[in-house]
């Protein structure tokens, strides 16, 4: 069985109970007095998670939809982590490109608002109608912010940390560089990044679009001649990772340049974690 939890209410135990055949003060006391209490669930049953928290503990295994048969021959513990949204889209890239050897990466983001839920939406739709902002810390309808989630000690915030640190654990890099740069700006739907990736191998424009083309959750949308690259629009309510503006670094021969964008809630972590769940049962029937 695969479940979606990332947190417990009394609704939640109860389901637990009856699903499980778990007792009520086997499930309660290990919500109560354990770090991870869904670790503990998917020892005591031998189900399936996929957590959307996972990302947190770091010997759990964080993985894209494309990434699960190779999951299915590691896995120890059955519980996966599933990553956010703007990872999501990007990583889904830049495990096609592993085969040239990343190097350093370098995340610049450009989010929609309905990343901070329905909060999010409203706040956009009172201010264009003259509201006063009060969710964000700026008027979202006349600039962008360079804010998404609160800072941290060392200047960045919790989403730019949270980006390096699961492209890190999803591509099983854990020295790789990354640095990010979040910025929440004023779309409603679909988030873009745009990625400067160094690679250790030497490769031609036309491999890259090849082998991201042979991705069937990738989508290269470059023909610049005809302005068609990826803008928001074109991701709304899809499952496909729109890539283009493919082009060589000016700087270093080594290092590649794109821009993604992907619908923040269907690609995004839910639609994501459905994925994962139908290709796990697919597998284990």
């Amino acid at each position: 069985r695969c479940g979606n939890i990332s947190y417990a209410t009394p609704s939640h135990v109860e389901a637990l109970i009856r699903a499980t055949g778990i007792t009520r003060d086997e499930v309660c006391n290990a919500m109560g007095i354990l770090d991870s209490p869904i670790e503990w669930l998917v020892n005591k049953t031998g189900y399936i998670c996929v957590w959307t928290k996972g990302y947190m503990l770091p010997r759990i295994k964080e993985i894209t939809e494309e990434q699960v048969e190779t999951l299915l021959k590691l896995i120890e513990n059955k519980l996966v982590s599933n990553p956010n949204c703007s990872t999501i889209q990007a990583t889904i890239i830049l495990n096609r490109l592993q085969k040239f050897g990343l190097k350093r990466i370098l995340y610049n983001t450009y989010q929609s608002v309905s990343g901070s839920g329905l909060a999010g939406i409203k706040e956009l739709e009172n201010t264009i109608n003259g509201n006063l902002e009060s969710y964000y810390p700026y008027n979202i309808s006349k600039t962008c912010i360079p804010q998404v989630d609160v800072f941290v000690d060392n200047g960045y915030t919790k989403e730019e940390m949270k980006m390096c640190n699961e492209t890190r654990k999803i591509l099983h890099l854990p020295e790789l560089k990354i640095s990010a740069t979040c910025i929440r700006v004023p779309v409603s739907y679909s988030h873009g990044v745009s990625v400067t990736v160094e690679l250790e191998n030497d490769f031609t424009i036309s491999q890259i679009k090849e082998e991201l083309s042979e991705c069937d959750s990738i989508a290269v949308v470059d023909d610049i001649k005809n302005n068609v690259y990826p803008v928001s629009t074109i991701a709304n309510k899809t499952d496909k990772v729109y890539v283009g503006r493919i082009r060589k670094d000016l700087s270093n021969n080594k290092t590649l340049l794109f821009y993604c964008v992907a619908d923040n809630l269907y690609r995004g972590a839910a639609s994501n974690a459905v994925l994962i769940a139908l290709k796990i049962i697919e597998n284990y029937g």
